[in-house]
């Protein structure tokens, strides 16, 4: 069976005893008989199909019948099936393929690339720097740990011993209390400076 041109229905025989009431029907225009003869005329090329601008006429004419008469459409269509046209492709643009099989070829290297890095010499070079790079990192990392450290403990010391020496006699807990309220000062400013560098 070939595809369809247009959006037609499959013809089944309610649906062929509806269209010849309508065709001897004496209320049915000359126009209308003109179209489905015409239709039945090309009958040999698609013999089960009925267009959907004549089932919509059908079905007008339908619902122009008296109550004893009428048909209901989902009942003349309940063993029938909608044929729809196949959509035309389109071919290809040239440079669209061009530019797809260049992609293709450049994914494909990268997954080469990717399962013969550890064979590869010169990406061992790359990975060697990439190691030194990652160890200069961590270097930095704890210099800025052990400065951060250091700057604390020395200002808990600074604190501990300006207030034994502002002090006539030695008065510990105030002494521990203003290193580590100087160091606690400090170590937020160490933090935001650290923080704000990264």
């Amino acid at each position: 069976m070939a595809a369809p041109t247009e959006v037609s229905v499959k013809i089944t025989e309610k649906l062929s005893a509806r269209l010849l009431l309508l065709l001897t029907s004496s209320s049915v225009s000359e126009n209308v008989k003109v179209q489905f003869e015409a239709w039945r005329s090309e009958l040999n090329e698609r013999p089960d199909r009925l267009p959907l601008k004549l089932l919509k006429i059908l079905h007008k004419w339908n619902q122009e019948q008296s109550d004893s008469e009428k048909v209901y459409l989902h009942e003349l269509l309940a063993d029938s099936e909608v044929l729809l046209p196949q959509p035309v492709m389109e071919p290809r643009n040239p440079e669209l393929v061009v530019r797809l099989e260049r992609l293709k070829h450049e994914q494909e290297d990268r997954e080469y690339r990717k399962m013969t890095k550890g064979v590869d010499l010169t990406w061992r070079a790359k990975e060697k720097q990439s190691l030194s790079s990652e160890l200069q990192g961590v270097k930095q990392q704890l210099i800025a740990m052990f400065n951060f450290v250091l700057t604390v403990v020395c200002s808990f010391v600074f604190g501990y011993k300006a207030a034994e020496y502002s002090l006539p006699t030695p008065h510990i807990p105030l002494q521990i209390f203003v290193g580590f309220l100087l160091a606690l000062i400090v170590a937020i400013a160490d933090l935001y400076f650290i923080i704000k560098n990264l």
